[in-house]
């Protein structure tokens, strides 16, 4: 069994530890060497230290990077265990769990972020996002238009005309355009 995938099982074993089982991502042969090198890297660190909510995020994130997103949602999740109050562990899981077409469960873990830090604007126009993937019409609207900050007009201009094209509203999804 080649180095790498020794690594990863053992870190699937040592996260998994927890209650939550973690899959190892993909075979490490569809690995480049660099992507090799740095899931190797984070997966010895988070194996060295399983208990450790920084050694899983890290981990997760170099997932993430290399678009492993199936194992980095559950490294997030282990991360979110052992530290359930660090905003970056839900936002960055939200983050993958739109990319995995799961708009439902993106929501909750973008609400469990803004529950963190309130105030964060990327994390509140994701969550209209979110919502209107997850089909949440009126939910997303209303999120969109509660967006004030001159920095969000652009998105929300957007969102909000994607809301009036879903629903038919040809006209106004123009004046949003």
């Amino acid at each position: 069994m080649p180095l790498l995938s020794r690594l990863l099982l053992i870190v699937a074993v040592a996260i998994g530890s927890g209650g939550q089982q973690t899959a190892a991502p993909a075979s490490a042969g569809s690995y480049s060497p660099a992507a090799r090198a740095a899931i190797e890297r984070a997966a010895k660190e988070a194996s060295a230290r399983p208990a450790d909510a920084d050694a899983a995020g890290a981990y997760a994130r170099v997932l993430q990077a290399w678009e492993q997103w199936n194992s980095a949602h559950d490294a997030y999740v282990r991360a979110q265990q052992l530290a359930p109050k660090t905003f970056d562990w839900h936002y960055l899981d939200a983050s993958v769990l739109q990319r995995l077409g799961r708009p439902t469960e993106a929501v909750t873990q973008l609400r469990a972020a803004l529950a963190i830090n309130a105030e964060y604007l990327p994390a509140q126009l994701r969550l209209a996002e979110a919502a209107f993937d997850a089909g949440d019409l009126d939910q997303s609207a209303a999120m969109f238009a509660s967006l004030k900050d001159p920095a969000a007009e652009p998105a929300v201009e957007y969102g909000l005309g994607r809301i009036a094209a879903q629903r038919g509203d040809h006209a106004a999804a123009v004046a949003h355009f």
